[in-house]
């Protein structure tokens, strides 16, 4: 377990590790404008529920769906669901021309903690129980195998011609690979911008009843054209490994372990929608494997500060 959990951690981070000035920066820390100028990619949509509604979250403890429903109506809202699967956390919204309207949710007696929801835009680094396999492991046979200069170390090609130009950054995952530890039996949330759920190096390790479209609300994660990185992120995982159909492609670190698509960075996005995200299908519907996300990568980062400044939003209601 300690193995296979150390394998992906160290997956997490080659996502983001061009950028060695983003993976330490914390949420709330400033963005100056040489950071945006070669991080931003193109800007991303507002969908309609953040374009046309006011939405706060609420706590109410102990309470049923009925109740909550009842205080969201008594105070001008609709009920907009729960947060994930988190036990009494749910939305509230109203119209946005309403909301620099006052509402009486802060004088509820039974709401403990209330907080707007802020729509912001996310954006990719992409410049910034497990079981062992008991058949006999198999050198992978992909073409591209040889140029993975992030997964090998040099002196483990003496005698084969490969691109690693005496470069020794890499994770060395042959010794896991060796020992029985790829994945099998992991199933990996790729929290991006999207998968594309028949793309011909992945779609063999996608679990589709566990895919989600945060942003649209619907099953279907696929990305749209402007959005790559999550499909990249996705094959650096668990792209397959000895594919005849994929002839140009190359290896996943963890080739034995299953993708599940959350689309989370297709649009601007809130609090709420990040939970719902990072909570999908956390806890499944039994412990069978087949219905639980093992881990989430992560690899975006948030401009909170300029967000903030540009729109005057804050977080009293």
């Amino acid at each position: 377990m300690q193995k296979s959990l150390l394998l992906f951690f160290l997956f997490a981070l080659s996502c983001g590790a061009e950028d060695p000035g983003l993976v330490n920066r914390g949420r709330n820390s400033p963005i100056t404008g040489d950071d945006v100028s070669s991080t931003t990619p193109p800007p991303h949509r507002r969908t309609e529920r953040h374009t046309n509604y006011h939405i706060i979250a609420v706590k109410i403890p102990d309470s049923s769906d009925a109740e909550a429903e009842r205080i969201a109506r008594a105070n001008g809202f609709t009920m907009a669901g729960k947060i994930t699967n988190l036990a009494d956390y749910y939305l509230f919204q109203r119209d946005i021309n309403r909301r620099d309207e006052p509402h009486g949710l802060d004088s509820e007696g039974n709401i403990e903690w209330l907080e707007e929801q802020v729509p912001r835009e996310q954006f990719t680094r992409q410049s910034a129980g497990v079981e062992t396999v008991e058949a006999e492991w198999k050198w992978p046979t992909d073409p591209m195998v040889e140029y993975q200069w992030h997964l090998f170390n040099p002196a483990e090609f003496p005698n084969r011609e490969h691109n690693f130009v005496g470069n020794p950054v890499n994770i060395r995952v042959l010794p896991a690979w060796q020992a029985g530890y790829n994945g099998t039996g992991v199933i990996i949330g790729i929290v991006d911008d999207g998968l594309e759920m028949d793309h011909p190096d992945t779609h063999k390790n996608v679990k589709r009843h566990l895919c989600i479209d945060i942003n649209d609300a619907d099953d279907d994660p696929t990305s749209s054209e402007s959005d790559s990185h999550g499909q990249a992120c996705a094959g650096l995982a668990a792209a397959v490994s000895n594919e005849p159909s994929t002839p140009s492609c190359g290896v996943g670190v963890a080739y034995g372990a299953k993708l599940a698509g959350i689309r989370l960075l297709g649009a601007w996005t809130t609090d709420a929608d990040e939970a719902n995200a990072l909570g999908h299908a956390c806890n499944g519907l039994n412990n069978d494997g087949e219905n639980v996300i093992s881990i989430y990568t992560n690899s975006f980062f948030i401009m909170f500060e300029i967000i903030h400044s540009n729109f005057g939003f804050n977080k009293s209601c």
